[in-house]
This record gives structure tokens, sequence and C-alpha cells, in this order.
């Protein structure tokens, strides 16, 4: 008879160590193609929670497979880390004076915004950016937005499949409608 005792390895914490490695595959995931996948996209929405399930899975049952754990949460947070830039003040500030842009952006397909909300949005704003919009309402909505608006572009993007369109106030001078390099 053995007095050794049951190991600590029990489905539970095996059962965790599978979920780590699934947060990780799911970020991972999020990241083809840059992040411009429909998957990426709903991944990313949903970073937060899994982030958080990824630490009390790494965490609940310390003492299994412990560098493992370590490892795989250290590589998960460490992926994230561009993101600290949004939620930690950089410290520059903007000096007064210095023309500032603002700008209203909508998804408008399952939306369906009228053009007077349209108009609405774009009171305060300098520029309106409109994804997936239907290319037919484009006279319509330049009309109701008045004469202190320009139609900027109007393209169909073929990475979502659908227009999008920005106008812009008139005191505002489009140099170039093409993308940054690389974006």
């Amino acid at each position: 008879m053995s007095t050794d005792a049951p190991p600590r390895s029990t489905k539970g914490a095996r059962l965790t160590l599978v979920v780590l490695g699934l947060c990780l595959l799911a970020i991972a995931l999020m990241y083809v193609r840059g992040g411009r996948t429909s998957l990426g996209v709903v991944i990313a929405g949903g970073l937060p929670v899994l982030v958080a399930v990824a630490v009390v899975a790494a965490l609940v049952p310390w003492r299994h497979r412990t560098g493992w754990r370590a490892t795989l949460l250290a590589i998960i947070l460490v992926s994230q880390a561009p993101l600290l830039d949004h939620a930690v003040p950089d410290g520059a500030d903007v000096d007064p004076g210095v023309p500032t842009i603002r700008l209203a952006t909508l998804n408008t397909m399952h939306s369906g915004p009228s053009d007077a909300s349209l108009v609405d949005l774009a009171e305060d704003v300098d520029v309106l950016a409109l994804q997936e919009w239907n290319p037919d309402r484009t006279d319509g909505l330049t009309e109701a937005l008045g004469p202190r608006w320009r139609l900027a572009t109007d393209e169909r993007d073929d990475y979502i499949g659908a227009h999008v369109t920005v106008w812009v106030r008139t005191a505002w001078r489009v140099d170039a409608e093409e993308p940054l390099p690389g974006e």
C-alpha cells in the first residue's frame, strides 16, 4: 500500500489550464489579418472579459502547472500592453489656440438613421464619416447638411463591401483622399 499523497492535478485544474490556452488562442485569432476580420472585431469587443477570464483561469488553481500558467498569462497580458496607451494619460496637452477637428462617425447599415438625425449628429462636428452608407442617399444628405458642408469622398470599400462616405465643413481643405501608408 502506497503512502504517497494523491496528485494535486484535478479535472478542474486541467480545465482551467485549457480555458487559459483557449483565451490565448482567441487573442491570437483577434490579430489575424491585422485585426481586420469580423472575428477579430467580435473578439476585440469582448477583450476585457476575455482577459479577466484568463486571469481567473491562471490564478484559481495556482499550484497546478504554475510555470505554464504564468507563461500563458504573461503572453496574454504583454500582447495587450499597447492598449495601456488608451487607459493611461500620455501627458501630451494640446496648446491653447491650436485648431482641433471634431469628428462624428457612424456605421449606418443596421441603424437606418434619417437624414434629419444625421444633420443633428453633424451639428457640432467638422467631419462626418458614414460607414456602410447607401450611396443613393448621398445627394439627399448633402443637400440636407446645407451649404456649409461638402462631400469629401464617397467610395466603395472592398474590405467591408460597402460605401464609406465623408463630408467636411467647407472651412476645411481636403489635401488628399488616399489612406495613410500602411493603414
